[in-house]
């Protein structure tokens, strides 16, 4: 005979009667025989043992001739009776042999295990030691028991397709508790990540072994920290106590941080605000809460010192109520006013001017009548500790001309000037004076 090689599917079927189930049970299998599945006619014997290796037989042996076999696989009605199933491992010894031969069985190696089915084989036993009608079997540690069916108070509970559950908290993992305040506790071993969580098998979000927590991808997170990949939107206060780095692309070269709202951003350090940025679009650097209400519309407050090592621009206007600027040599200084104009008897003009104090204007006039080279700057601010500086444009004279002005005896804000050549004559000539 073939020796054929058995490959065992094993579920068993309970047959159902209105009569008791009695010990009778169907068993299915598979014979393959070199990798292929058989088919044909075969006898089988059936024997219930109480070990896989060695051991005795229970029971008397069951033979079944004639079984069809296709495709490999068979089904077969068995009972050994409800004696030998009292709850110890029992394994079936399966020989066979060709239907049309009367040779003997060849066995199958190894024997098979039955999973335990104490409804079905332990009913009538159950039934005559107490069981009672609904009542379902429990394991109390040493043997099988009847007991009231009480699934229905499961914590486990149906709803809208899915599962939820009600009984109290859920620990999972080692050295966990399912008591106290946590709803749920989840706990790791070192190098494993206690949580993950994808959508549509996408991770978005991960707790790592470090305590970093990454969300919107599977990104690493820093120690203890937050990984976001993607926009962030907080309805409510975010305090963060630790390093907080927006790149808003992790190949970008700038950062990026966009607030919205009334007084969009406020810094504090050690309790006090040292950068704000205020509803009235304005910004304020370096000073404290009372500091904020000199913050400009649309501009910029400092409270300290301010150190440039490259250029400033500034379109608007700068304003210095305290401290001064330091610059080197080379660098270009700060001046208050300026103006080139005519001075002399024969006529009186500006023929420009800037004014970095005020929106004033300037005016010019003669401080001594019917005498050339004499006149009077009127400026709309105190020149008390302002410099001047002087210069007379060339003309066509052969001598050198010089402009001697200083403040007016008696007044802030004017000027005294007086145009001469070197031989003392006055004479009326265009002049440049700058204020520092």
């Amino acid at each position: 005979m073939k020796q054929i090689m058995i490959l065992t599917l094993i579920f068993i079927s309970f047959l159902v009667h209105a009569a008791p189930v009695g010990s009778r049970f169907s068993y299915q299998g598979e014979l393959v025989f070199n990798g292929s599945p058989v088919s044909g006619s075969y006898d089988f014997k059936f024997e219930l043992w109480n070990q896989e290796t060695g051991g005795g037989i229970l029971g008397n042996a069951i033979f079944i001739n004639e079984v069809d076999v296709n495709a490999g696989v068979f089904t077969v009605e068995l009972d050994f009776g409800d004696a030998s199933f009292n709850g110890d491992d029992v394994f079936i010894k399966i020989q066979l042999r060709e239907g049309a031969s009367t040779g003997a069985y060849t066995a199958l190696y190894p024997k098979q295990r039955v999973n335990a089915t104490p409804y079905a084989i332990q009913a009538d036993y159950l039934a005559a030691n107490g069981a009672a009608n609904g009542q379902v079997l429990k394991f109390d540690g040493a043997n099988w028991i009847a007991g009231e069916d009480n699934s229905s108070a499961s914590p486990w509970q149906a709803v809208n397709g899915g599962t939820r559950f009600i009984d109290g908290n859920v620990a999972i993992g080692s050295n966990t508790s399912a008591t106290g305040p946590t709803l749920l506790q989840l706990n790791s071993d070192a190098g494993n990540s206690p949580l993950r969580i994808k959508i549509n098998n996408a991770t978005k979000m991960r707790i790592y072994d470090n305590g970093g927590t990454s969300l919107g991808g599977n990104t690493s997170a820093p120690l203890n920290g937050l990984t976001v990949q993607g926009d962030v939107l907080a309805k409510s206060d975010v305090n963060v106590e630790g390093k907080m780095d927006i790149t808003g692309d992790t190949n970008a070269a700038i950062a990026t941080l966009k607030l919205d709202g009334a007084n969009p951003l406020r810094v504090d350090v050690n309790g006090l605000t040292k950068l704000t940025v205020l509803t009235n679009g304005g910004t304020g650097m370096g000073g404290g809460s009372g500091s904020l209400n000199d913050v400009p519309v649309d501009g910029l407050y400092v409270a300290g010192d301010i150190k440039a090592d490259s250029n400033v621009n500034i379109t608007g206007d700068l304003t210095m109520t305290a401290g001064k600027v330091s610059q080197s040599l080379s660098s270009h200084g700060f001046a208050k006013a300026g103006l080139k104009f005519y001075c002399g008897f024969s006529a009186l003009s500006i023929y420009s001017s800037f004014n970095n104090v005020n929106s004033g204007v300037f005016l010019v006039t003669h401080n001594v009548p019917n005498y050339l080279g004499h006149c009077t700057i009127t400026l709309p601010f105190d020149v008390s500790n302002l410099y001047i500086q002087t210069n007379v444009d060339p003309t066509e004279s052969l001598y050198f001309r010089q402009a001697l002005c200083r403040k007016k005896t008696g007044s802030s804000n004017q000027i005294n000037c007086r145009v001469s050549e070197p031989n003392a004559n006055s004479v009326d000539a265009i002049v440049s004076l700058l204020l520092f």
